[in-house]
Protein backbone atom coordinates (compact mmCIF):
# COMPACT_ATOMS: atom_id res chain seq x y z
CA UNK A 1 0.00 0.00 0.00
CA UNK A 2 1.19 3.53 -0.69
CA UNK A 3 0.93 6.03 2.18
CA UNK A 4 -0.55 9.43 1.63
CA UNK A 5 1.96 12.18 0.94
CA UNK A 6 3.12 14.02 4.04
CA UNK A 7 2.97 17.35 2.21
CA UNK A 8 -0.78 17.15 1.82
CA UNK A 9 -0.56 16.97 -2.00
CA UNK A 10 -2.00 14.08 -3.92
CA UNK A 11 -0.01 11.96 -6.33
CA UNK A 12 -0.85 11.85 -10.08
CA UNK A 13 -2.46 8.42 -9.49
CA UNK A 14 -4.73 9.92 -6.80
CA UNK A 15 -5.66 12.83 -9.07
CA UNK A 16 -6.33 10.32 -11.86
CA UNK A 17 -8.74 8.45 -9.59
CA UNK A 18 -10.49 11.72 -8.70
CA UNK A 19 -10.78 12.54 -12.40
CA UNK A 20 -12.48 9.22 -13.10
CA UNK A 21 -14.76 9.79 -10.11
CA UNK A 22 -15.64 13.26 -11.41
CA UNK A 23 -16.57 12.07 -14.90
CA UNK A 24 -18.84 9.35 -13.55
CA UNK A 25 -20.38 11.79 -11.06
CA UNK A 26 -21.17 14.32 -13.79
CA UNK A 27 -22.72 11.76 -16.14
CA UNK A 28 -24.84 10.11 -13.45
CA UNK A 29 -26.19 13.08 -11.50
CA UNK A 30 -26.78 16.06 -13.79
CA UNK A 31 -29.14 14.37 -16.22
CA UNK A 32 -31.27 12.53 -13.62
CA UNK A 33 -31.46 15.67 -11.48
CA UNK A 34 -32.70 17.75 -14.40
CA UNK A 35 -35.32 15.16 -15.30
CA UNK A 36 -36.39 14.93 -11.68
CA UNK A 37 -36.91 18.73 -11.47
CA UNK A 38 -39.01 18.65 -14.63
CA UNK A 39 -41.06 15.83 -13.18
CA UNK A 40 -41.67 17.71 -9.95
CA UNK A 41 -42.89 20.80 -11.82
CA UNK A 42 -45.45 18.66 -13.64
CA UNK A 43 -46.60 16.91 -10.50
CA UNK A 44 -47.06 20.21 -8.70
CA UNK A 45 -49.82 21.11 -11.15
CA UNK A 46 -51.89 18.09 -10.14
CA UNK A 47 -51.08 18.02 -6.41
CA UNK A 48 -54.67 19.02 -5.58
CA UNK A 49 -56.03 15.90 -7.27
CA UNK A 50 -53.27 13.75 -5.79
CA UNK A 51 -54.31 14.84 -2.32
CA UNK A 52 -57.88 13.67 -2.84
CA UNK A 53 -56.72 10.37 -4.26
CA UNK A 54 -54.19 9.72 -1.51
CA UNK A 55 -56.88 10.09 1.15
CA UNK A 56 -58.60 6.91 -0.05
CA UNK A 57 -55.95 4.73 -1.66
CA UNK A 58 -52.21 4.01 -1.74
CA UNK A 59 -50.43 4.32 -5.03
CA UNK A 60 -49.41 1.13 -6.75
CA UNK A 61 -45.72 1.92 -6.48
CA UNK A 62 -45.83 2.55 -2.73
CA UNK A 63 -47.94 -0.55 -2.16
CA UNK A 64 -45.51 -2.64 -4.20
CA UNK A 65 -42.54 -1.24 -2.26
CA UNK A 66 -44.18 -2.06 1.04
CA UNK A 67 -45.18 -5.52 -0.12
CA UNK A 68 -41.66 -6.30 -1.28
CA UNK A 69 -40.02 -5.01 1.87
CA UNK A 70 -42.49 -6.42 4.41
CA UNK A 71 -41.24 -9.66 5.90
CA UNK A 72 -43.79 -12.49 6.22
CA UNK A 73 -44.63 -13.80 9.65
CA UNK A 74 -42.79 -17.00 10.66
CA UNK A 75 -46.04 -18.91 11.06
CA UNK A 76 -47.40 -17.99 7.67
CA UNK A 77 -48.27 -20.93 5.41
CA UNK A 78 -46.87 -19.31 2.32
CA UNK A 79 -43.95 -17.50 3.99
CA UNK A 80 -41.32 -19.19 1.84
CA UNK A 81 -43.18 -18.46 -1.38
CA UNK A 82 -43.67 -14.80 -0.45
CA UNK A 83 -39.98 -14.47 0.47
CA UNK A 84 -38.93 -15.89 -2.91
CA UNK A 85 -41.33 -13.56 -4.70
CA UNK A 86 -39.93 -10.59 -2.77
CA UNK A 87 -36.37 -11.60 -3.63
CA UNK A 88 -37.32 -12.02 -7.27
CA UNK A 89 -38.92 -8.59 -7.35
CA UNK A 90 -35.71 -6.96 -6.17
CA UNK A 91 -33.67 -8.94 -8.68
CA UNK A 92 -35.79 -7.51 -11.50
CA UNK A 93 -35.33 -3.91 -10.29
CA UNK A 94 -32.90 -2.96 -13.02
CA UNK A 95 -31.64 0.36 -11.63
CA UNK A 96 -30.01 -1.39 -8.68
CA UNK A 97 -27.35 -2.93 -10.94
CA UNK A 98 -25.90 0.30 -12.41
CA UNK A 99 -26.05 1.87 -8.93
CA UNK A 100 -24.01 -0.97 -7.44
CA UNK A 101 -21.65 -0.96 -10.43
CA UNK A 102 -20.92 2.77 -10.09
CA UNK A 103 -20.57 2.63 -6.31
CA UNK A 104 -18.32 -0.44 -6.46
CA UNK A 105 -16.08 0.95 -9.19
CA UNK A 106 -15.48 4.24 -7.41
CA UNK A 107 -14.71 2.49 -4.12
CA UNK A 108 -12.66 -0.48 -5.33
CA UNK A 109 -10.74 1.14 -8.22
CA UNK A 110 -6.97 1.05 -7.46
CA UNK A 111 -7.69 0.27 -3.82
CA UNK A 112 -4.06 -0.79 -3.35
CA UNK A 113 -3.17 2.94 -3.32
CA UNK A 114 -5.27 3.57 -0.19
CA UNK A 115 -3.96 5.68 2.65
CA UNK A 116 -2.04 3.61 5.22
CA UNK A 117 -0.71 5.61 8.16
CA UNK A 118 -0.24 4.97 11.86
CA UNK A 119 -3.93 4.60 12.74
CA UNK A 120 -4.53 2.13 9.94
CA UNK A 121 -1.52 0.03 10.96
CA UNK A 122 -2.52 -0.05 14.64
CA UNK A 123 -6.16 -0.93 13.93
CA UNK A 124 -5.39 -3.86 11.67
CA UNK A 125 -2.52 -5.01 13.87
CA UNK A 126 -4.89 -5.22 16.85
CA UNK A 127 -7.32 -7.32 14.79
CA UNK A 128 -4.53 -9.56 13.48
CA UNK A 129 -3.04 -10.14 16.93
CA UNK A 130 -6.46 -10.95 18.35
CA UNK A 131 -6.87 -13.70 15.75
CA UNK A 132 -3.28 -14.95 15.95
CA UNK A 133 -3.18 -15.19 19.75
CA UNK A 134 -6.84 -15.90 20.54
CA UNK A 135 -7.46 -12.59 22.32
CA UNK A 136 -10.66 -10.63 22.94
CA UNK A 137 -9.97 -6.90 22.54
CA UNK A 138 -11.64 -4.70 25.15
CA UNK A 139 -10.57 -1.41 23.55
CA UNK A 140 -9.35 -0.09 20.23
CA UNK A 141 -6.57 2.40 19.48
CA UNK A 142 -5.91 5.57 21.47
CA UNK A 143 -7.85 8.70 20.52
CA UNK A 144 -6.39 12.17 20.12
CA UNK A 145 -7.54 13.06 23.65
CA UNK A 146 -5.57 10.04 25.04
CA UNK A 147 -8.67 7.96 25.81
CA UNK A 148 -9.23 4.50 24.33
CA UNK A 149 -11.76 3.95 21.54
CA UNK A 150 -14.38 1.19 21.74
CA UNK A 151 -13.48 -2.22 20.23
CA UNK A 152 -16.29 -2.87 17.70
CA UNK A 153 -14.12 -1.74 14.78
CA UNK A 154 -11.52 -4.32 15.81
CA UNK A 155 -14.19 -7.03 15.88
CA UNK A 156 -15.18 -6.17 12.32
CA UNK A 157 -11.58 -6.08 11.13
CA UNK A 158 -11.00 -9.51 12.65
CA UNK A 159 -13.07 -10.95 9.78
CA UNK A 160 -10.54 -10.10 7.02
CA UNK A 161 -7.64 -10.60 9.45
CA UNK A 162 -8.77 -14.21 9.92
CA UNK A 163 -8.46 -14.74 6.16
CA UNK A 164 -5.18 -12.95 5.45
CA UNK A 165 -2.65 -10.84 7.39
CA UNK A 166 -2.58 -8.39 4.49
CA UNK A 167 -4.21 -5.11 5.64
CA UNK A 168 -5.68 -4.71 2.17
CA UNK A 169 -8.43 -7.03 3.41
CA UNK A 170 -9.45 -4.41 5.96
CA UNK A 171 -9.64 -1.77 3.23
CA UNK A 172 -11.81 -4.11 1.16
CA UNK A 173 -14.14 -4.56 4.13
CA UNK A 174 -14.54 -0.79 4.57
CA UNK A 175 -15.25 -0.33 0.86
CA UNK A 176 -17.76 -3.20 0.87
CA UNK A 177 -19.66 -1.75 3.86
CA UNK A 178 -19.96 1.58 2.06
CA UNK A 179 -21.24 -0.07 -1.12
CA UNK A 180 -23.91 -1.74 1.00
CA UNK A 181 -24.72 1.69 2.44
CA UNK A 182 -25.51 2.95 -1.08
CA UNK A 183 -27.82 -0.02 -1.65
CA UNK A 184 -29.60 0.48 1.69
CA UNK A 185 -30.02 4.18 0.88
CA UNK A 186 -31.87 3.24 -2.29
CA UNK A 187 -34.09 0.77 -0.42
CA UNK A 188 -34.94 3.24 2.36
CA UNK A 189 -35.74 6.16 0.06
CA UNK A 190 -37.71 3.99 -2.38
CA UNK A 191 -39.85 2.64 0.43
CA UNK A 192 -40.85 6.00 1.89
CA UNK A 193 -40.35 8.58 -0.88
CA UNK A 194 -40.56 6.83 -4.25
CA UNK A 195 -38.46 5.23 -6.94
CA UNK A 196 -37.23 8.40 -8.65
CA UNK A 197 -36.10 9.97 -5.38
CA UNK A 198 -34.34 6.73 -4.46
CA UNK A 199 -32.32 6.72 -7.68
CA UNK A 200 -31.33 10.38 -7.23
CA UNK A 201 -30.35 9.93 -3.58
CA UNK A 202 -28.35 6.75 -4.23
CA UNK A 203 -26.56 8.32 -7.23
CA UNK A 204 -25.53 11.37 -5.23
CA UNK A 205 -24.33 9.14 -2.41
CA UNK A 206 -22.50 6.80 -4.78
CA UNK A 207 -20.65 9.57 -6.66
CA UNK A 208 -20.01 12.30 -4.07
CA UNK A 209 -16.27 12.82 -3.62
CA UNK A 210 -16.02 12.88 0.17
CA UNK A 211 -17.97 9.66 0.81
CA UNK A 212 -15.82 7.98 -1.84
CA UNK A 213 -12.54 9.14 -0.29
CA UNK A 214 -13.61 8.06 3.20
CA UNK A 215 -14.68 4.67 1.83
CA UNK A 216 -11.17 3.78 0.73
CA UNK A 217 -9.10 3.39 3.89
CA UNK A 218 -9.31 1.85 7.36
CA UNK A 219 -10.75 4.15 10.01
CA UNK A 220 -13.57 3.73 12.52
CA UNK A 221 -15.81 6.57 11.23
CA UNK A 222 -15.58 5.10 7.72
CA UNK A 223 -17.55 2.08 8.93
CA UNK A 224 -20.38 4.10 10.47
CA UNK A 225 -22.19 4.93 7.21
CA UNK A 226 -24.00 1.62 6.80
CA UNK A 227 -25.12 1.59 10.42
CA UNK A 228 -26.58 5.09 10.11
CA UNK A 229 -28.77 4.01 7.20
CA UNK A 230 -29.82 0.88 9.07
CA UNK A 231 -30.59 3.03 12.12
CA UNK A 232 -33.12 5.05 10.09
CA UNK A 233 -35.16 1.94 9.26
CA UNK A 234 -36.51 1.27 12.79
CA UNK A 235 -37.17 4.99 13.26
CA UNK A 236 -39.37 5.02 10.15
CA UNK A 237 -41.04 1.78 11.24
CA UNK A 238 -42.19 3.43 14.44
CA UNK A 239 -42.96 6.99 13.32
CA UNK A 240 -44.32 6.42 9.81
CA UNK A 241 -45.71 2.88 9.87
CA UNK A 242 -46.68 2.82 13.55
CA UNK A 243 -45.17 -0.64 13.94
CA UNK A 244 -44.23 -1.91 17.36
CA UNK A 245 -40.90 -3.49 18.16
CA UNK A 246 -38.70 -0.78 16.60
CA UNK A 247 -37.08 0.47 19.81
CA UNK A 248 -34.96 -2.65 20.36
CA UNK A 249 -33.09 -2.56 17.01
CA UNK A 250 -32.82 1.24 17.25
CA UNK A 251 -31.06 1.05 20.62
CA UNK A 252 -28.82 -1.77 19.43
CA UNK A 253 -27.77 0.11 16.28
CA UNK A 254 -27.21 3.31 18.25
CA UNK A 255 -24.89 1.42 20.60
CA UNK A 256 -23.03 -0.09 17.64
CA UNK A 257 -22.51 3.35 16.09
CA UNK A 258 -21.23 4.78 19.37
CA UNK A 259 -18.83 1.83 19.55
CA UNK A 260 -17.49 2.70 16.10
CA UNK A 261 -17.09 6.39 16.95
CA UNK A 262 -18.21 8.37 19.96
CA UNK A 263 -19.46 11.37 17.98
CA UNK A 264 -22.48 9.36 16.81
CA UNK A 265 -23.98 9.78 20.29
CA UNK A 266 -25.63 12.85 18.72
CA UNK A 267 -27.98 10.45 16.90
CA UNK A 268 -29.79 10.00 20.19
CA UNK A 269 -31.62 13.22 19.21
CA UNK A 270 -33.59 11.68 16.27
CA UNK A 271 -34.23 8.65 18.51
CA UNK A 272 -35.84 10.89 21.14
CA UNK A 273 -37.85 12.66 18.43
CA UNK A 274 -39.14 9.28 17.21
CA UNK A 275 -40.14 8.36 20.76
CA UNK A 276 -42.07 11.62 21.10
CA UNK A 277 -43.84 11.16 17.75
CA UNK A 278 -44.80 7.53 18.29
CA UNK A 279 -45.21 6.86 22.03
CA UNK A 280 -48.03 4.37 21.49
CA UNK A 281 -45.63 1.99 19.67
CA UNK A 282 -43.32 1.61 22.67
CA UNK A 283 -43.26 -1.59 24.69
CA UNK A 284 -41.44 -2.33 27.93
CA UNK A 285 -39.96 -5.55 26.57
CA UNK A 286 -38.38 -3.66 23.65
CA UNK A 287 -36.72 -1.30 26.14
CA UNK A 288 -35.48 -4.25 28.20
CA UNK A 289 -34.11 -6.07 25.14
CA UNK A 290 -32.46 -2.88 23.93
CA UNK A 291 -30.76 -2.25 27.27
CA UNK A 292 -29.59 -5.87 27.40
CA UNK A 293 -28.10 -5.55 23.90
CA UNK A 294 -26.25 -2.42 25.00
CA UNK A 295 -24.94 -4.26 28.05
CA UNK A 296 -23.59 -7.05 25.85
CA UNK A 297 -21.97 -4.55 23.48
CA UNK A 298 -20.28 -2.54 26.19
CA UNK A 299 -19.48 -5.34 28.65
CA UNK A 300 -15.79 -5.64 27.55
CA UNK A 301 -15.46 -1.87 27.82
CA UNK A 302 -16.96 -1.91 31.31
CA UNK A 303 -14.37 -4.50 32.37
CA UNK A 304 -11.64 -2.24 31.04
CA UNK A 305 -12.98 0.83 32.82
CA UNK A 306 -13.30 -1.00 36.12
CA UNK A 307 -9.74 -2.35 35.85
CA UNK A 308 -8.36 1.15 35.07
CA UNK A 309 -10.54 2.88 37.69
CA UNK A 310 -12.49 4.67 34.96
CA UNK A 311 -9.43 6.45 33.57
CA UNK A 312 -11.09 7.26 30.22
CA UNK A 313 -14.10 8.84 31.92
CA UNK A 314 -11.81 11.00 34.06
CA UNK A 315 -10.01 12.18 30.92
CA UNK A 316 -13.31 13.22 29.32
CA UNK A 317 -14.48 14.97 32.47
CA UNK A 318 -11.24 16.93 32.68
CA UNK A 319 -11.64 18.04 29.06
CA UNK A 320 -15.07 19.47 29.83
CA UNK A 321 -13.43 21.94 32.18
CA UNK A 322 -11.41 23.52 29.37
CA UNK A 323 -12.69 26.73 27.72
CA UNK A 324 -14.89 26.13 24.68
CA UNK A 325 -14.14 27.42 21.19
CA UNK A 326 -16.71 28.02 18.46
CA UNK A 327 -15.77 28.42 14.79
CA UNK A 328 -17.13 27.69 11.31
CA UNK A 329 -14.94 24.69 10.47
CA UNK A 330 -17.88 22.27 10.71
CA UNK A 331 -19.92 24.37 8.25
CA UNK A 332 -16.95 24.37 5.87
CA UNK A 333 -16.76 20.58 5.95
CA UNK A 334 -20.52 20.22 5.42
CA UNK A 335 -20.33 22.57 2.43
CA UNK A 336 -17.39 20.59 1.09
CA UNK A 337 -19.67 17.55 0.72
CA UNK A 338 -21.22 19.25 -2.32
CA UNK A 339 -17.87 19.75 -4.04
CA UNK A 340 -16.33 17.22 -6.46
CA UNK A 341 -12.90 18.14 -5.11
CA UNK A 342 -11.37 19.13 -1.77
CA UNK A 343 -11.77 22.89 -1.44
CA UNK A 344 -9.29 23.03 1.45
CA UNK A 345 -6.62 21.30 -0.69
CA UNK A 346 -7.63 21.77 -4.36
CA UNK A 347 -5.85 19.73 -7.05
CA UNK A 348 -2.57 21.32 -8.13
CA UNK A 349 -1.36 18.88 -10.77
CA UNK A 350 -1.91 20.57 -14.18
CA UNK A 351 -1.59 17.22 -15.99
CA UNK A 352 -4.83 15.80 -14.60
CA UNK A 353 -8.34 16.12 -16.01
CA UNK A 354 -9.65 17.27 -12.64
CA UNK A 355 -7.35 20.31 -12.65
CA UNK A 356 -8.50 21.28 -16.16
CA UNK A 357 -12.19 21.05 -15.21
CA UNK A 358 -12.04 23.15 -12.04
CA UNK A 359 -13.72 26.22 -13.67
CA UNK A 360 -16.68 24.05 -14.70
CA UNK A 361 -16.81 22.28 -11.36
CA UNK A 362 -17.07 25.56 -9.45
CA UNK A 363 -20.35 26.24 -11.25
CA UNK A 364 -21.56 22.67 -10.70
CA UNK A 365 -20.77 22.94 -6.99
CA UNK A 366 -22.90 26.05 -6.65
CA UNK A 367 -25.74 24.43 -8.59
CA UNK A 368 -25.73 21.42 -6.28
CA UNK A 369 -25.80 23.70 -3.24
CA UNK A 370 -28.84 25.53 -4.67
CA UNK A 371 -30.65 22.22 -5.19
CA UNK A 372 -30.04 21.14 -1.61
CA UNK A 373 -31.15 24.51 -0.24
CA UNK A 374 -34.32 24.28 -2.34
CA UNK A 375 -35.01 20.85 -0.90
CA UNK A 376 -34.73 22.18 2.65
CA UNK A 377 -37.02 25.10 1.74
CA UNK A 378 -39.65 22.71 0.36
CA UNK A 379 -39.47 20.57 3.49
CA UNK A 380 -39.87 23.62 5.72
CA UNK A 381 -42.78 24.89 3.64
CA UNK A 382 -44.54 21.54 3.81
CA UNK A 383 -44.11 21.52 7.59
CA UNK A 384 -45.64 24.98 7.86
CA UNK A 385 -48.56 23.99 5.62
CA UNK A 386 -49.24 21.03 7.87
CA UNK A 387 -50.62 23.49 10.44
CA UNK A 388 -53.56 24.10 8.13
CA UNK A 389 -55.68 21.02 7.50
CA UNK A 390 -58.27 21.27 4.69
CA UNK A 391 -61.90 21.23 5.78
CA UNK A 392 -64.47 18.91 4.33
CA UNK A 393 -67.52 20.36 2.60
CA UNK A 394 -69.79 19.23 5.42
CA UNK A 395 -67.60 20.92 8.02
CA UNK A 396 -67.46 24.10 5.94
CA UNK A 397 -71.28 24.23 5.74
CA UNK A 398 -71.56 23.66 9.48
CA UNK A 399 -69.12 26.48 10.20
CA UNK A 400 -71.09 28.85 7.94
CA UNK A 401 -74.46 28.16 9.56
CA UNK A 402 -73.53 27.66 13.21
CA UNK A 403 -71.61 30.03 15.37
CA UNK A 404 -68.95 27.96 17.10
CA UNK A 405 -66.74 29.41 19.74
CA UNK A 406 -63.11 29.47 18.58
CA UNK A 407 -60.95 27.14 20.71
CA UNK A 408 -58.06 28.48 22.71
CA UNK A 409 -54.53 28.58 21.35
CA UNK A 410 -53.34 25.57 23.38
CA UNK A 411 -56.39 23.58 22.27
CA UNK A 412 -55.70 24.31 18.62
CA UNK A 413 -52.01 23.45 19.14
CA UNK A 414 -52.98 20.12 20.71
CA UNK A 415 -55.36 19.38 17.82
CA UNK A 416 -52.60 20.10 15.31
CA UNK A 417 -50.22 17.82 17.22
CA UNK A 418 -52.71 14.95 17.07
CA UNK A 419 -53.18 15.42 13.33
CA UNK A 420 -49.42 15.68 12.87
CA UNK A 421 -48.83 12.38 14.65
CA UNK A 422 -51.83 10.49 13.30
CA UNK A 423 -50.96 11.04 9.62
CA UNK A 424 -47.15 10.91 9.36
CA UNK A 425 -47.10 9.96 5.69
CA UNK A 426 -49.25 12.94 4.72
CA UNK A 427 -47.87 15.48 7.19
CA UNK A 428 -44.16 14.68 7.25
CA UNK A 429 -43.70 14.00 3.54
CA UNK A 430 -44.75 16.53 0.88
CA UNK A 431 -47.41 15.19 -1.45
CA UNK A 432 -45.40 15.98 -4.55
CA UNK A 433 -42.34 14.09 -3.27
CA UNK A 434 -44.11 10.76 -2.67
Amino acid sequence: MLPKSTTGEFSPREDHFRSVSLVVCSLTTIVPTTLHMMQQSVILTIVKYNYLINQHMITRETALARMTLSMPSPGSKHAGRIALRTFGTWLTTWEIYPLLLIASFLRFYQLNTAEFDGDQAVLFRLAHDAIAHGLLPVTSNIASINSAHFPLAIYLLMIPAAISPNPLGGVLLVAFLNVLAVLMTYILVKRYFGRTDAVIAALFFATASKPIIYSRFIWQPNMVTLFIILFLFPLFWGVVERRKGWLFPALFLLGAMVQLHETTILLVIPLLVAIVLAPETLRWRDLVFGLLSLLVLFFPVLLWEVSTKFADINIILNLTKLPSHIDTVAITYYRDFFSPYDTLAPPNNPHTLLFQLIPLLVWLRRFMLILVMSGFAIALLSLMLSFFSPKSEQQAETDSTDIVQKPAFWTRLWQWWNVFRSSPERELVPEFLT
